[in-house]
């Protein structure tokens, strides 16, 4: 099993309304983002011009 470093943690608040950690992996060292939170954040985020309709 590999362990990823933990680089940062954006804890959940209202105003995101989503958490977001930043991990490393320690053989490549590529770094993944994983969010998670409302699906109208998330979406927004990924689809700039996404309208929920």
């Amino acid at each position: 099993m590999i362990e990823f470093r933990v680089l940062h943690v954006l804890p959940f608040d209202a105003t995101r309304k989503r958490m977001s950690v930043i991990l490393q992996h320690p053989l490549t060292g590529d770094k993944i983002l994983f969010c998670k939170g409302a699906d109208s954040t998330i979406f927004s985020q990924l689809c700039p011009n996404w309208s929920r309709g």
